[in-house]
Order: structure tokens, then sequence, then C-alpha cells
């Protein structure tokens, strides 16, 4: 009966290993990765941490797909993309 009761050690695992980084670091992937986090209610992230999120989707758009954008980024989205996955684990 234990086992069947037994709180699962799954979903912790599982909620750490949701989120890794794009093989291929692109505007694209990172935006991809920041809007799955965005939309995943498992992350359980405060509501400061989520309108944090959504301010720097917002701006990550406005940055790479804008006026003017800036197209030689890569290493402050790798660096974005990390910080992200970090929260999430």
């Amino acid at each position: 009966m234990y086992l069947l009761l037994r709180p699962s050690k799954l979903g912790a695992e599982e909620r750490a290993a949701a989120y890794a980084l794009p093989a291929h670091i692109t505007p694209f992937s990172v935006l991809s990765l920041l809007r799955s986090m965005e939309q995943d209610p498992r992350l359980g992230f405060p509501a400061d941490r989520r309108e944090e999120l959504a301010t720097t989707i917002h701006e990550l758009e406005r940055r790479c797909f804008g006026p003017g954008a800036d197209t030689d980024g890569q290493a402050d989205l790798e660096r974005l993309a990390r910080d992200w996955v970090t929260r999430a684990s």
C-alpha cells in the first residue's frame, strides 16, 4: 500500500529536466523557449517572476525583430536563455 501512496520523486526530476538550452541559439529558439516557460503552469513562478518573463519576451522581440534590430547579440541570447533555464530548474 505504501508504494501506491508515497509521494512521487519523478515530478521534481521532470520539472528540473523540462527545459534546457536550445541546441542552436538563435532569436527564434530563445523566444520559443521563453514562451514555452511563460505558458507552463508547472513552473509555479510567482506573479512578479511571470511579469519579468513577459517583459523579457517583449524586450527580446523588440530588440531582435523590431525596427533597427540588433543582429549581433549571440552572447546575450545565450546568457538570457541560460538565466531562465536556471530559474526554471
